[in-house]
């Protein structure tokens, strides 16, 4: 998807009004993500971090309403948060990253009172993973342990 520089103004703009909403409601959240960078990446599919900054393929984001950027946000910066990019070690990827999510939207619905279905992003359909392999919430568990 080639971008004109009109359209990465745009999404710019998306990101920091995010950021904005969510410092308003989430403070510790809102003032971590003001130390992170936001990059527009083909290279990754829907959203991810580095622990430094947020990469986001455009197509994706593009797709998003306000409140799904939100939660995407909230979701990225608690890996970081979390240290999860600094821990994989000699893991499987794929696991890992699976195990991190789970911990990852557990918190993010325990710290909102939220419904699980409600962390969902539609265009993927269906409810975000959030309970360990045993049927309890991730949030009980590092991701080491899910």
């Amino acid at each position: 998807m080639e971008l004109s520089e009109r359209d990465k103004k745009a999404f710019v703009r998306r990101l920091l009004l995010s950021r904005m909403r969510l410092l308003s409601t989430h403070g510790f959240y809102g003032i971590l993500l003001m130390h992170m960078g936001f990059r527009l990446s083909e290279a990754v599919e829907t959203a991810a971090t580095d622990g430094k900054d947020l990469y986001f393929a455009p197509a994706f984001l593009a797709e998003l309403s306000d409140g799904e950027l939100d939660i995407v946000l909230l979701h990225e910066v608690l890996h970081a948060a979390l240290q999860h990019c600094t821990r994989e070690g000699k893991r499987d990827h794929e696991r890992f990253n699976i195990a991190c999510d789970i911990v990852v939207n557990s918190t993010i619905l325990l710290e909102n009172h939220m419904d699980p279905k409600s962390i969902s992003i539609a265009k993927f359909g269906g409810e975000s993973m959030h309970l360990a392999p045993d049927g309890e919430e991730g949030h009980k568990y590092s991701a080491e342990q899910v």
